[in-house]
Parts: C-alpha cells; sequence; structure tokens
C-alpha cells in the first residue's frame, strides 16, 4: 500500500506542514496464518507513529465481528510492533522501510507496555499471541 491522505488541518505534524496535507502510511490487515486468505484491512490515518495497543485491539474487534475468533490465536507481524530502523534489516521489510526512508517518515517502535497490553487483552479471550512467526507451529 502506498501512502494515502487525510484531513487534519490542525495538527501541524511534518507532513501536514510540508505537502500541505498530512500523509498517512500505516494500515492493518488481517490473514489466515494457514491459507494466506486476507479477512480484512484498513488505513489507519495518524501521523506516522509506533501503533497503540488500543489501535491494534480496535482492528481486531472488526476482525473477530466479521469471523469470529481465530480457533488458536493471533500472530502480530513484525511490521506491526519494529521500529523503521529496525524493519531496514529485515530482508522481507526492508522494502518498506526504504519506502518511508524516502518519505522522511521515521516510526519508533511499539512500547513495551503496548505488546503487552496487547497480549493480555487477547489472553482475556482465551487466544495465544505471538510476535514472532518463527514460534508458529502450525498443523
Amino acid at each position: 500500500m502506498g501512502p494515502f491522505c487525510f484531513e487534519d488541518p490542525k495538527s501541524g505534524e511534518p507532513s501536514a506542514v510540508k505537502y500541505g496535507v498530512s500523509i498517512g502510511v500505516q494500515a492493518l490487515a488481517a490473514a489466515d496464518v494457514v491459507s494466506q486468505d486476507v479477512l480484512h484491512g484498513r488505513p489507519i490515518p495518524k501521523t506516522p507513529a509506533p501503533l497503540t495497543a488500543e489501535e491494534v485491539l480496535s482492528f481486531l474487534r472488526e476482525v473477530f465481528e466479521r469471523h469470529g475468533l481465530p480457533r488458536v490465536g493471533v500472530l502480530l507481524a513484525r511490521s506491526v510492533w519494529m521500529s523503521s530502523a529496525e524493519m531496514m534489516l529485515e530482508v522481507d521489510l526492508a522494502q518498506r522501510a526504504e519506502f518511508l526512508r524516502q518519505l522522511d517518515i521515521n516510526i519508533g517502535p511499539m512500547e513495551r507496555c503496548q505488546k503487552a497490553t496487547l497480549a493480555a487483552s487477547l489472553g482475556q479471550l482465551a487466544l495465544r499471541v505471538e510476535f514472532d512467526e518463527d514460534r508458529l507451529k502450525l498443523g
């Protein structure tokens, strides 16, 4: 997904000052890990910044309302919680991170407490939460 524009005339954020409109680059998408079918997606109209637990949970609630709870749990991809600098070091994310760098966008990592809130909230639904796909055991 490329950048998108959204109106936020009072923000004074850098892209609004530089380009005359707020530029969004963050979106969330949900896919079934096994089938790779995309279940839902939407852009996040905000100044580029680390995602919060509430933003991710709000999105996941939409997914769960449409498709029900997953059987086992949720994998939160690295692009959800890594900084754009960390993404540059990942082969499969480097192109996305380079795109951000070219737009002069530097997104920090998700705060540790936000990751903990996500895990605790999803745990209350009896869902397993993973932040590392290498820890998944499919099948």
